[in-house]
């Protein structure tokens, strides 16, 4: 049994030793001496002088106090606790010293028995942990945020100095105190349920809630924590940060971002690259695309970094901070669409793009306006034009008919004239003065249209007798051989009469023929009417000087003529304008083929309306 004691004694981590209090020496020591000090065992009795090898000179006063201590005290035990010593390789150790005192017959100590062990470890951790208490101690005072420990019952075991910062309340107002008196009574269950959920060891993140300042107002505040051992109990350790300013502004982005979203304009956020992160729902309708179509796509006008338009757009931005532009787009459905652009850049505080916001439009309907508004200009500067031109060949179409009738009017009061020429001058002062009327009757007639007070007779037209008597107008007055004139009506079983104003419908016709016959030197020039599902189709066709392609719509303008042939054939462009004007009031549709130097086909359509039937207005 003492060999097993012995052997525990010299290979265990304590060293049992003897001392001579008198000569300061030690007398014996264990084995395990010389692997825990470094010296050997016969350094190690060799006196009083190894004493002072180990003893670092701030502990040398404690030795003395302890020798002091054990001659004149009545105790005979003693500890000795954080011993500091030096070991022979310079390092450091410490140890705790247990002794027992032997005395002699005289009561005088005279020996030390005790054992030392190392207590290394121990201390170092010790040190380390009052130097991370104080380090954490002193970031925790001096941290903008608020650290905080609470227990499981809501005490506040410890707060930093921010708190007074943030709430006007001293942090020693705060310990010891339970933290539902600095909340809203609102707020508590919500409080207790993460405090709950951080002491079953889960980790609680950016919490949401309001704490009270000291003018009893509401602070919005994140708190976030964990559990952790301190002092040997479970605290709940948490950071609180006052988030006034962050849910201001998170306020105010919701404003922003509902306005942005709810905008009549789209709005589509790109990377810095041009790559698709955000769009709103007026852009998603604009172009038909969706955010999954296009998240993480580059946006068409970053599709190529070295086109003029990205140039363009580059320079713009570098110089003005912004461009603009319009374009024609096609929808996801590939329907056509005008679209306005606005891109503008979002710079980093270091001054780097890092996003662009990019505004559309759509503006087809602008853009239409405002073609039909330079259209209209334009047709209004023609329709000046052709006034212009026509008050001058008016002037001159009036002057001409009534010079004739006054000087031959003259001419016929000189009573020596001899009867034909008498005759012959009557006939030119009847033709002038016919055509004068029948220039007045068409300016007349233009103005009603225009007006809208053209008055509709509507009654029962005989197609044969219609024709018959447009046949017995001109036939008569056509003196050049070289013209074949004629009429056709087609299945004449179907169709005998229709209604329709008369008088409106034949004016139509004398004027398309007498232009026919006007612009035929030579050919035919015949008018046609047949029968097309509950249609008339009637056709006044010549092949005459033909009209170019380029002219066909403008043709039936007032006032328009081609090439300026009133210069050679006469007339004020009004005819076909009121062709036109009285086809459409009469229900029906004009329209026409022709060719240069082959002639002109007029196709009108009416309606085929019965004496029975309902008529068309």
């Amino acid at each position: 049994m003492d060999k097993e004691l012995s052997k525990l004694f010299n290979t265990g981590p304590v060293v049992v030793f003897k001392w001579d209090i008198e000569n300061s020496s030690v007398v014996s020591v264990s084995e395990n001496a010389e692997d825990i000090f470094g010296y050997s065992l016969d350094e190690i009795t060799s006196g009083s002088a190894f004493l002072f090898k180990v003893i670092r000179n701030n502990n040398i006063s404690k030795i003395t106090k302890l020798i002091f201590e054990i001659k004149k005290s009545d105790s005979d035990t003693f500890t000795i606790d954080n011993f500091e010593i030096k070991l022979k390789n310079k390092k450091i150790k410490w140890i705790k010293i247990h002794l027992k005192i032997e005395k002699n017959n005289d009561n005088k100590p005279i020996f030390c028995s005790g054992y030392a062990i190392d207590i290394t470890n121990e201390v170092e951790t010790e040190k380390k942990l009052k130097e991370s208490e104080t380090k954490y101690r002193i970031i925790s005072e001096y941290s903008t945020d608020i650290i905080f420990m609470i227990s499981r019952t809501g005490k506040v075991l410890y707060i930093n100095k921010p708190v007074k910062e943030a709430s006007g309340i001293n942090a020693s107002e705060v310990v010891g105190k339970n933290f539902r008196k600095f909340v809203p009574i609102s707020e508590i269950p919500r409080c207790l349920s993460k405090l709950t959920k951080a002491f079953l060891g889960k980790e609680v993140r950016n919490f949401r809630t309001y704490a009270i300042n000291d003018k009893k107002e509401l602070i919005p505040i994140e708190i976030s924590g964990k559990l952790i051992n301190y002092k040997g109990r479970k605290v709940a350790l948490g950071f609180v940060r006052d988030v006034s300013e962050q849910v201001e502004y998170e306020n105010e982005l919701k404003k922003l971002s509902s306005a942005v979203e709810f905008s009549v304009n789209g709005v589509l956020i790109t990377d810095s690259s041009g790559r698709t992160e955000y769009l709103n729902k007026k852009y998603s309708k604009i172009s038909g695309f969706n955010y999954s179509d296009l998240k993480g796509k580059l946006f068409r006008l970053f599709e190529s970094r070295n086109s003029a338009l990205f140039n363009e757009m580059s320079d713009s931005i570098n110089s003005k901070g912004a461009w603009q532009d319009e374009f024609y787009q096609k929808t996801k459905t590939g329907k056509p669409y005008w679209e306005h652009i606005s891109v503008a850049p979002i710079y980093s505080k270091k001054k780097e793009i890092i996003n662009y916001i990019i505004i559309t439009q759509d503006v087809t309907n602008r853009i239409k306006v405002e073609k039909e508004l330079i259209l209209a200009k334009e047709k209004a500067e023609e329709s000046d034009r052709l006034k212009s031109a026509f008050l001058a060949n008016m002037s001159h179409e009036i002057r001409t008919p009534l010079n004739a009738i006054l000087g031959f009017a003259d001419f016929i009061k000189n009573k020596d004239l001899e009867i034909e020429k008498h005759k012959k001058f009557a006939g030119i002062i009847l033709e002038s003065g016919t055509h004068l009327l029948d220039l007045i009757n068409n300016i007349v007639n233009l103005a009603k249209l225009e007006a809208g007070q053209v008055e509709i007779n509507e009654s029962s037209v005989n197609i044969k007798d219609l024709f018959e008597e447009l046949y017995m107008i001109f036939q008569p007055n056509i003196q050049n051989p070289d013209i074949e004139f004629s009429c056709q009506i087609k299945d004449q079983h179907l169709i005998k009469e229709f209604i329709s104003d008369k008088t409106g419908i034949k004016q139509i016709f004398i004027n398309l023929i007498s232009n026919a016959l006007k612009f035929t030197e030579k050919g035919y020039v015949k008018y046609t009417c047949k029968y097309m599902k509950d249609k008339l189709l009637f056709t006044v066709e010549d092949t005459g000087i033909g009209i170019p392609q380029n002219f066909k719509k403008e043709i039936f303008g007032r006032f328009s003529q081609v090439y300026n042939i009133s210069e050679k054939y006469g007339g004020t462009g009004l005819g076909l304008s009121i062709v036109k004007e009285n086809v459409k009031l009469f229900g029906g549709k004009i329209w026409l083929e022709t060719e240069i130097n082959k002639g002109t086909s007029f196709y009108i359509e009416f309606p085929y309306l019965l004496p029975d039937k309902k008529s068309f207005w």
